[in-house]
Parts: structure tokens; sequence; C-alpha cells
């Protein structure tokens, strides 16, 4: 299976590359900063192959494209996981131009994928994108961070969307919407590792268009938040985060 990832220097988009190696794949990754590892892949089953791509260059990202075509690396699954999540809301004022290159790297960069790549998905009716967003984009809890949770819900509605408008056909398009994410598992959240889990059961077994919100007791959560006063949830929950 050919699966290209976004996002791979670190964290999640690091974790999967690895665990899709060791199950014997190719995988193709980028990330905006050089990945200084990348010779620890040698020894794995699979073959990795990676380009030093900013997902806001987009002539940058057709230059990545078209050298993947040239290779015969058409995906069979595109995993959208690279994402910014820096402050842009500084003492009760909006950073315009912050807000702007963080919608641009959340959406926009994944939206170039999906639209580079959706036609040859479609021309064999077969493939599976999924995008890595958050939890905020059921409500946004995340403090002075305005562009993180418009961008990821942006992005939800993007893939419901298309999953909609393609459910006849064999091309899928399925959001994990995950909590906090971190090495050793943050406090309402879920590992790297435990994360990958469920997104390798999707990308091997899954056969339908969905939402996945996870972990669940995060989710009801949330959903429970949502019903609280605007000023309760500003002073006691968004401050501590």
């Amino acid at each position: 299976m050919k699966i290209f990832i976004t996002g791979v220097s670190s964290g999640l988009g690091n974790e999967m590359v690895k665990r899709f190696l060791i199950d014997g794949h190719e995988v193709w990754g980028i990330s905006r900063r050089k990945k200084e590892d990348i010779n620890s892949y040698s020894s794995m089953r699979g073959d990795f192959l990676y380009s030093v791509c900013d997902i806001q260059d987009e002539n940058r990202m057709a230059d990545v494209a078209n050298e993947m075509i040239k290779n015969n690396f058409i995906p069979d699954v595109i995993i959208l996981n690279a994402a910014s999540q820096e402050n842009d809301f500084f003492s009760d004022s909006l950073s315009v131009s912050k807000f702007k290159e963080i919608f641009n790297i959340n959406f926009g960069g994944s939206f170039f994928w999906v639209g580079f790549f959706l036609p040859f998905f479609q021309k064999r009716n077969k493939g599976k994108f999924i995008a890595i967003s958050s939890l905020s984009a059921k409500y946004p809890l995340t403090k002075n961070k305005i562009a993180y949770s418009t961008s990821k819900a942006a992005l939800n509605m993007l893939f419901e969307s298309l999953g909609l408008q393609l459910s006849l056909s064999k091309v899928r398009f399925t959001i994990f919407n995950f909590g906090r994410l971190g090495e050793k598992g943050p406090f309402l959240g879920v590992t790297y590792k435990e994360a990958v889990k469920k997104i390798l059961k999707y990308v091997y077994y899954a056969e339908n268009s969905r939402t996945i919100n996870y972990p669940l007791f995060d989710y009801l959560l949330f959903k429970f938040i949502r019903f609280l006063p605007a000023k309760l949830v500003k002073k006691y929950i968004i401050k501590s985060n």
C-alpha cells in the first residue's frame, strides 16, 4: 500500500510513519523542517520517501505532487496531519496576519492535497482521504487560539461534504477528532500510539466515510461544556488550558 502523510517530523506524524513502515508499506512523508532521523527507518520493512515541503507554499506542494507522479507514487491513502496551533489572540485583540497563516496551514494545506489527488482517486474509483482534526472543532476551548478551532471546523465540513457528494463512489473521507495528543498521554487526552491504532484500524478495515470522535469521554465532556454559561467556561475552563 502507498501512503502519503503530511507533518511527519515529530509527534503523531512520526509515529504513523514508523508503524506503517513496520507493516511493510511504502510511505511518502513531508514536513516543513528537515527530518534528521530519516536514516533510522532503513531497517524497517517498508520504503520511506521524504520531501521538505512548507504547506503554506502552493508552488512547493505542486512540485512535490508532480515528483510523486513522476515516481509512480499515486497514494492509496492520504493522511493530512500537518497543523499549526499557535496563538493568534493577544490581549483581547486578534492578529489577522497570524490567523490567516494558521488557517492557510490547517485548512489550505489540506485542501490542496485533496484537490490534487481527488481526480486520480475518482478515476480508479478507490482511495482514502484521512484528516487529523480535533475536538476543538466541536467547541473552541483552546486558550488564545481562534484560527485553530476555526480551521479544524472548516476541515471537518469539507470532509463531511465531500463524503456526502461522493457517497456512491469508493473514495472515502474520514475525520479523526482527537482530544489532546501527547507522547505519554495528557490528561483528558490520548497518546500518539493509541491514536495511531485507531487510524490503522480505519485504514485497514473500514469501508465507509465517517467522523470519529476520540476518546469518547472527552467528546461527551465537550458536548456537556457547550451547555455551560460562556462566562463560566471562560473563567474556569479556558483559563486553565
